[in-house]
């Protein structure tokens, strides 16, 4: 991977956003109203990484007291596998331990294998599921249950550091 620079998403940046979050969250991309709101909100994390001039990844949580809740977490299709995903996860835990944040949240498609294999391996438990949260991806009308997990921020930390 060429040299990856990590930067606070801004306002500024939204154009970029809302082509990635196309690219990488397809059905559950974000509107550039949601977007704007999140990169607004008080007590927000909102991280991109970029590969010379490209956004490539990105990752938006939220927090409150000690807890946190990862909203969305998303690489470009061309960074898949490349351990992006880790490097973001890794980047937002370091940030909630700063703001003295201990457990954070998630929910996932429970079709989402990738994501699914990454959270583990970042210490993430599964604490239930939402059957049928999700609309369906496609055309078989079958909604997709959520996968309900949490980890302290400081296991993240301990799994992904290295």
């Amino acid at each position: 991977m060429d040299v990856k620079r990590v930067v606070t998403l801004t306002e500024e940046l939204l154009p970029q956003l809302l082509a990635l979050g196309a690219d990488a969250m397809q059905e559950d991309a974000w509107s550039a109203t949601q977007i704007a709101q999140q990169l607004a909100r008080p007590r927000s994390i909102n991280i991109g990484v970029f590969v010379e001039a490209q956004l490539v990844g990105f990752v938006f949580a939220t927090y409150l007291f000690d807890e946190a809740e990862l909203l969305q977490i998303g690489t470009t299709g061309s960074m898949r596998g490349s351990g992006l995903g880790k490097a973001l996860l890794l980047a937002l835990a370091e940030r909630l331990q700063a703001e003295e944040v201990t457990r954070l949240m998630l929910e996932v498609r429970s079709s989402n294998t990738a994501a699914l294999a990454l959270y583990q391996r970042a210490g993430f438990a599964q604490d239930g599921r939402r059957k049928g949260y999700y609309a369906a991806p496609n055309e078989s009308g079958e909604r997709e249950d959520a996968v309900l997990m949490s980890s302290p921020v400081s296991a993240v930390l301990t799994s992904l550091g290295n």
